[in-house]
């Protein structure tokens, strides 16, 4: 473990104590051309308290330098690690981080406020600072970093109201609107991460203030007062003709706001009606006549349907068709033609109409119903989904569901069984009855198919069946060769792949000029869901892996999922697949680390006729390295063995155990491991 040195302050003139060796060498590794060192020494950087003035002074300068690197890639700079270890260093960095804000570059200026926003809540001394940061290009962050603060910054707020610099005074009525926004929205103040709310009946007081601030001289500082206005006091329509001549404006973000700001007020902006729907129905953008249906909704009350509904019917924007049938659904009560401009979306997958008819129960249960006894699948999914989201079920919905239970999707029995099993009743007996069921199917082994198919069996599309209404079509195919009992034979492997359905794996073999026997995949593993897709198969043979075996033959099956990809590997046998388990490379090597070093994620493999490889990074706090090593193929058979007697200490009889028969397996095992420099670019 590395000992730092601290920071000694005597009387009169300041002087630090010399840099540790260690310290010394982090900040020479800020200016490496190498991006990883440079990270890697900001990181190391953020563990040293306190944090020395000229570590200090080196991370602004290398925020600074990756300012060009970041503008060209911005993934490629280590803005952020260095950010982070001034963060860390608390109110000493403060006067650096001021600095910074003055650049610029809106990338750093932004980073440097919102640093010092969590310096801020333990510090108060911060506070002027991010107000006077609302002068420079990263105002909004600093309203938002002020009003995380919570209750104590009000004051200083409230005065920023009246500042002479209206940039200042713009900036204060924003922190107010972020605040009252915050206080008012949030349901779960557990979730914010360190931020403290406002009482919203705390707010009341800054209404005067931001009153008064509607006749500032300066537009943008009018503009953002009535916005907060519109949070802080929902029912001063005061606020509202400011409102509607930003709408008029062009500056799109802040119309949006000003949108936002009319929905919060909801009856309180009444007189923004004719203006609203005169925006539904004229503005040549179709995002402002989304907002202006929505706010519709809010300020209008039931006499928004009329004109929601002319949208929904001449509109020729699908974004403008959703939002008017979810702002006329959102009214209490629904507008009359809510009902079945939802029901017309089943099938579409729309998870929001979905929502929005269970929200209409009971309603909507008789449309529902009716939809379960559609022909097509993806209504009567949509449709039982919408049912099981009915809190709590009504009996009408609790008999729909049971209808569910006899569908031939399987899907659509889970999706009700779920909701029913534990509603009691007759429900829940179904339900019971229904899971237990397909778990008796699900812990079935799958036969083996012994039977042949041909050529164009294997090639033609794969038929939709009662979970899936599009077919699958031929995606990949791989045909290659072994031996077999002396005689070459030809196998193929298939992938094929249709819409909303998993991709289907399978190998075949030939066992005469026309016919192929589909071939049993042992200890199968592989999931599948519709969102992931199979790699095109390839076959590799590891040559001189396996001594005494060299026909071996490993087919690669590559699976990218959402997030990760994964390699499935299976030695090809006369008639089965057998799966190859593949060591972890990292807990093996685990043992050979230093103190102070750590394995970096992800490690990467390599499989070919050449070899069997991978490689890993190890970091430290001064370097990152490279770990390259190799794999061996393996043949174990496992179990077997002879019968054991005993007798039973119960009942004295005799007791012969046997054991479980021998099963063959094959690994990927670590064979060789090499610690290599990464070369630094220059």
């Amino acid at each position: 473990m590395l000992v730092f040195a601290a920071i000694t302050v005597g009387t009169g003139c300041k002087r630090a104590s010399p840099l540790s060796p260690a310290v010394s060498g982090l900040i020479d590794d800020l200016k490496s051309p190498d991006f990883r060192h440079r990270c890697n020494a900001a990181v190391a950087l953020e563990r040293v308290h306190p944090l020395p003035p000229q570590a200090i002074e080196a991370l602004a300068a290398a925020v600074k330098a990756e300012e060009g690197v970041e503008r060209a890639q911005p993934n490629y700079g280590c803005q952020l690690f260095e950010f982070k270890a001034l963060r860390m260093a608390g109110a000493p960095a403060v006067p650096a981080l001021t600095t910074l804000i003055k650049s610029e570059n809106p990338l750093t200026s932004g980073r440097a406020v919102r640093a010092l926003g969590l310096i801020a809540k333990q510090d108060p001394t911060v506070w002027p600072i991010l107000v006077e940061a609302f002068k420079g290009v990263s105002s909004h962050y600093a309203a938002q970093q002020l009003s995380e603060i919570g209750p104590p910054v009000l004051p200083l707020i409230r005065e920023s109201l009246k500042d002479n610099d209206p940039r200042v005074r713009a900036g204060a009525a924003e922190a107010l609107r972020e605040i009252a926004t915050f206080s008012r929205l949030t349901k779960f103040p557990a979730g914010l991460g360190g931020m403290v709310l406002v009482d919203p009946r705390d707010l009341d007081r800054e209404a005067p203030e931001l009153q008064m601030a509607l006749k500032d001289p300066d537009a943008n500082a009018r503009n953002q007062a009535a916005i907060a206005l519109a949070w802080v006091a929902p029912t001063d329509n005061r606020s509202v003709p400011i409102l509607l001549q930003i709408l008029q404006g062009k500056d799109s973000p802040m119309s949006q706001t000003a949108f936002s700001a009319l929905q919060s007020m909801g009856s309180g902006a009444k007189e923004a009606f004719p203006t609203l729907e005169r925006v539904l129905t004229s503005n040549p953008v179709p995002l402002v006549r989304i907002e202006a249906a929505y706010a519709l909704a809010s300020s209008g009350g039931a006499a928004a349907c009329v004109p929601l509904a002319q949208a929904l019917a001449d509109d020729k924007d699908a974004g403008v068709h959703t939002a008017a049938i979810c702002a006329m659904a959102r009214l209490r009560p629904a507008c009359p033609g809510a009902l079945p401009a939802l029901i017309g979306t089943l099938g579409q997958k729309q998870f929001w109409a979905l929502d929005a008819l269970a929200k209409l129960e009971p309603s909507a249960v008789p449309a529902l119903t009716t939809a379960l006894q559609r022909p097509d699948l993806d209504v009567r999914e949509d449709a039982v989904k919408a049912l099981a989201q009915m809190k709590p079920l009504s009996s009408e919905a609790e008999q729909a569901l049971m209808f569910a239970l006899k569908d031939e999707s399987l899907d659509v029995r889970s999706v009700a069984a779920t909701a029913l099993e534990n509603v009691g009743g007759e429900g829940e007996v179904a339900a019971r009855a229904e899971q237990k069921r397909q778990q008796q199917i699900d812990a079935q082994e799958p036969a083996a198919d012994a039977r042949l198919y041909s050529r164009a069996e294997l090639f033609a599309d794969v038929p939709p069946d009662a979970d899936h209404k599009n077919p699958l079509h031929l995606a990949y195919m791989l045909s290659f060769d072994r031996f077999v009992n002396g005689r070459q034979v030809e196998f193929l492997a298939t992938v094929f792949r249709g819409i909303s359905r998993p991709d289907q794996f399978a190998v075949w073999k030939s066992v005469d000029d026309e016919k192929y026997l589909r071939l049993q995949i042992v200890d199968d593993s592989i999931e599948i869901q519709p969102s992931d897709k199979f790699d095109p198969p390839r076959i590799f043979r590891p040559k001189g892996q396996v001594p005494g075996l060299p026909g071996v033959q490993i087919l690669d099956v590559g699976v990218q999922r959402e997030w990760s990809h994964t390699n499935y590997l299976y030695v090809v046998d006369e008639d089965k697949l057998w799966p190859v388990e593949i060591e972890s490379a990292e807990p093996w090597y685990r043992t050979k680390l230093m103190p102070g070093e750590e394995i970096e994620r992800p490690a990467s493999t390599s499989f070919s006729d050449a070899g069997l490889e991978f490689r890993f990074y190890v970091r430290s706090k001064r370097t990152t390295e490279q770990v390259v090593g190799t794999y061996q193929l393996v043949q174990r058979t496992e179990g077997g063995g002879v019968a054991f007697g005993g007798y039973s200490p119960v009942t004295g009889e005799k007791v012969i155990s046997f054991p479980p028969p021998p099963t063959t397996k094959w690994k990927m095992v670590v064979d060789t491991a090499e610690r290599v420099p990464i070369p630094r670019s220059h």
